[in-house]
């Protein structure tokens, strides 16, 4: 009888690739998430006290290895640095501590690790003050607007519907779990003086998502075409790429995996940069103690 319930099952639901797929009107709200992961991973390859979802990921430690690749105009690998840290999120936001335990296989000494606590403790003060001020400001500014907050989001939804031909490309199985991927491709005729704007529409997307939850598994974007930016004519050539992945560290909390990064450009219009760079983020581990991290204390916003 079990077998011939399960037989009925199975004839009864289509294969996964066989179902409808969702339009694209359904994943309209996940738009603006998907970008702004894409600029988030960008600049956290340049800037590495910017925090990937630094709310979430409060009462975390994790590892993270950092591989930069320098290539030469073909290509080809010239040199590889590799550098890993323990990084612990303390129980607020601004609160981490990214400490390098190795370089290139060769584990820091004892003088280097005091060193960096001394700079981390330093850090530390100015961070507070920041938030400290921060919290002030909270406490001035008008508690937020869920109407204006509404409006915000879709007036971006908009701006990145005429920005990107935005489509359901079809289902795909990435790291055992089923996905939904969207492609974003640039709509010709776009205009902006914005420079964000103008690279992201240089950018061609695509995103695979989960479809229960839309939660961002995995985004790739490829730029299209060599774009000039800032005032210091930084040109950055046609197949410079980003790759996002994420992974659930628990039952509903996604954190990054892996951040891969090729980039060709000119700087000043005459030195060249070729390089790949790699972070990988490994070994998530929540703790409850709120003393791991040498902090003066909480901000309170009361």
């Amino acid at each position: 009888m079990k077998h011939l319930l399960f037989g009925l099952l199975l004839t009864a639901a289509p294969p996964l690739e066989q179902q409808p797929l969702p339009n694209a009107q359904s994943f309209s709200r996940s738009v603006p998430a998907v970008i702004f992961a894409t600029l988030t991973a960008a600049e956290m390859m340049d800037d590495k006290t910017i925090r990937f979802d630094a709310a979430k990921l409060r009462h975390f430690r994790y590892t993270e290895k950092e591989t930069r690749v320098a290539l030469d105009s073909k290509g080809n690998v010239k040199k590889t640095d590799v550098d890993v840290y323990e990084v612990i999120r303390g129980p607020e936001v601004w609160q981490i501590y990214r400490r390098q335990i190795s370089r290139n296989g060769i584990p820091l000494t004892e003088k280097e690790l005091q060193q960096q606590d001394r700079e981390q403790k330093k850090w530390e003060q100015e961070e507070l003050r920041e938030a400290k001020k921060q919290a002030q400001a909270r406490r001035n500014a008008r508690p937020p607007d869920p109407a204006h907050q509404k409006k915000e989001e879709d007036e971006l939804i908009r701006l990145f519907s005429d920005m990107y031909e935005i489509q359901v490309a079809g289902r795909e199985v990435l790291h055992e779990r089923p996905t939904i991927l969207l492609t974003f491709n640039p709509k010709p005729g776009f205009k902006t003086k914005d420079t964000v704007l103008k690279l992201l529409h240089h950018l061609s997307l695509r995103a695979w998502l989960t479809e229960q939850n839309h939660e961002i598994v995995k985004i790739e974007c490829t730029l299209l075409e060599p774009v000039s930016l800032g005032l210091v004519l930084a040109k950055f050539q046609s197949g410079s790429k980003l790759v996002l992945e994420r992974q659930m560290v628990r039952e509903g909390l996604w954190a990054p995996s892996r951040i891969d990064a090729t980039v060709r450009a000119r700087i000043l219009l005459v030195k060249g940069l070729n390089e790949r760079q790699i972070m990988e983020y490994s070994d998530f581990k929540e703790y409850s103690v709120e003393t791991i991290l040498r902090v003066e204390g909480p901000v309170q916003d009361e």
